[in-house]
């Protein structure tokens, strides 16, 4: 492994290890593929959920005519991922927040969180209605 290469961690599936991937990481003097789990001793499972995230609310709902209209949505897809949508893993701040410092081990929403609690056990406690 190279001092300062660029870690791509991958899965153990197949789409990524193959011989042309092996050949493209072998050309690439600062890139180090890692196989999660196996190379390193913890999963690559946050990065595939945005990957899914990103496919299923993002690629899989446009028609994408052209390289151009693929790299804004993607563009789009990052902003709003990264800068605008609050992530509970991450206690209610973004990824751009907890990335630049934020103390993640409280969350910025606990009084919300609780009132809202409160309101669903109140509202459930009322009955729908038709049960009577």
């Amino acid at each position: 492994m190279a001092t300062g290469a660029i870690k791509l961690v991958v899965d153990g599936g197949s789409e990524n290890n193959n011989r042309i991937v092996d050949l493209f990481v072998d050309s690439k003097s600062d890139l180090d593929k890692l196989i999660a789990l196996k190379d390193i001793n913890f999963s690559n499972s946050m990065v595939e959920a945005v990957n899914k995230q990103m496919k299923y609310a993002c690629l899989f709902r446009k028609s994408i005519a052209d390289i151009g209209e693929l790299s804004r949505t993607l563009d789009e897809f990052f902003v709003e991922h990264n800068s605008l949508k609050p992530l509970d893993v991450l206690r209610g701040y973004t990824p751009d927040e907890a990335y630049t410092g934020a103390d993640t081990s409280v969350s910025p929403f606990v009084e919300d969180m609780q009132e809202a609690r409160l309101k669903r056990i109140e509202i459930n406690r009322g009955g729908c209605g038709v049960c009577g």
